[in-house]
């Protein structure tokens, strides 16, 4: 487990091609023979909440005319208690129609056969990815055809509300939910995770959660009992990420939230943050010119591999700390990838893992970068750190680091 706290904001466009009829399949799962039959068992259990959610986005697609937001693909799965995160839904309208040719050509012959060995090349083609759990659906429409990719660790995060406390009339803000949440990950890991929880506002509380057997649970004492976003964040090859997440409430509430943070008036970087950061009481973080270098760095260096992770050649964000002599008392990471011009302050905020790490009150000093990447859209690095004596002089060590800590959590 490492010290410094890192999350990946995936707020992507999430519609390109693809080619399919409806199939169901893990796309990926490890070599291990007892991972692939947990995650066989998992799609399966998901198959029919998976085919429903990509019947409702193809409606969607299809009325809309035009490619459909990252939130609405989380609200068609959050409706459905779908716990899934970066879903990829793909749509590819069916081209015109060629104009005939002067001699007719012979009509096909139906082979089910045929198609059925289509469609399971479809899937055997899908993405592979790190996740023990990766399920498709596709299917052929009138329309067109499109298809929907889900893959997470966590096969099912389950939350009771045991108790309310505080509730009262016209103050609802300050009524506060007793918790029970269980996560059950595919594989029968022993690890550390962390529960991260927010309000449409406020602070974001994480608690810590031990898994065993691929089985954790923790009670929350004082969570929102309004409207509330969890998220489960766990350390993966990437880095820590959140890899699943339930929305508690009123899902439509909760999309429009979202949707009003996407539409934003794109703030300065540095302004929108000291915004977000005032909203939750706390004061702006002072930017330093060695974070600013570092950001930099990690940026050109994501855009050299193509990929933008917490987990670069050099190892994460504290490990990039001490490698470039700023000595520190704790550290985070944010990172996100969104369209051109978008208000990547709201972004942040509107996810408790990120909200959670830009209001962390023992965070003073942060570096920021921004370029445009490859995929058209804007990359982002912002490093956040508790700075022990300031920077060092180009080429000069740090002093030696405080042994106080950051707490350890993903």
């Amino acid at each position: 487990m490492h010290s410094a706290r890192t999350w990946c904001s995936g707020l992507v466009a999430l519609v390109s091609t693809t080619a399919a009829a409806l199939a169901l399949s893990p796309s990926h799962a490890r070599a291990a023979a007892p991972s692939f039959s947990a995650s066989l068992a998992a799609c399966e259990e998901m198959r029919w909440d998976l085919d429903d959610t990509l019947r409702e986005l193809v409606e969607l697609r299809v009325a809309r005319g035009r490619p459909l937001t990252p939130t609405d693909v989380q609200l068609a799965l959050r409706r459905r208690g779908l716990t899934v995160v970066d879903p990829v839904f793909r749509f590819e309208p069916r081209a015109p129609a060629p104009v005939p040719a002067p001699v007719p050509a012979p009509a096909p012959v139906d082979d089910p056969d045929a198609e059925e060995a289509r469609e399971r090349a479809s899937v055997d083609r899908a993405p592979r990815g790190e996740s023990p759990l990766a399920c498709e659906v596709a299917r052929a429409v009138r329309e067109g055809r499109a298809s929907l990719r889900v893959a997470s660790p966590i096969v099912a995060l389950d939350i009771d509300v045991v108790a309310a406390t505080g509730a009262r009339a016209g103050a609802r803000e300050s009524a506060r939910s007793v918790w029970r949440v269980r996560a059950s990950f595919v594989e029968p890991v022993d690890e550390a995770a962390s529960l991260v929880v927010a309000g449409l506002v406020g602070a974001a509380h994480t608690h810590p959660l031990l898994v065993q057997s691929g089985r954790g649970e923790v009670s929350v004492p004082s969570a929102p009992a309004g409207d509330a976003v969890a998220q489960i964040v766990a350390m993966t090859a990437r880095g820590p990420e959140v890899v699943a997440e339930r929305w508690i409430g009123d899902a439509e509430a909760i999309a429009r939230a979202r949707a009003e943070a996407d539409a934003r008036t794109p703030r300065d970087l540095v302004r929108g943050l000291a915004e977000e950061r005032a909203a939750l009481g706390l004061p702006p973080l002072a930017p330093n010119a060695s974070l600013d270098r570092l950001a930099a760095r990690t940026l050109a260096t994501a855009l050299a591999r193509g990929a933008l992770t917490h987990r670069t050649p050099e190892g994460l964000v504290d490990d990039r700390l001490q490698a470039a002599r700023i000595a520190h008392r704790g550290a985070g990471e944010l990172l996100a990838r969104i369209p051109a011009g978008a208000d990547a302050a709201s972004r942040f905020a509107a996810s408790p893992a990120h909200r959670g790490i830009l209001g962390d009150p023992s965070l003073t000093h942060f570096g920021a970068a921004t370029r445009r990447g490859p995929d058209g859209l804007d990359w982002i690095v912002v490093v956040l750190a508790n700075l022990a004596h300031g920077s060092a002089a180009p080429g000069q060590p740090e002093p030696a680091r405080p042994t106080r800590r950051a707490p350890r959590r993903p």
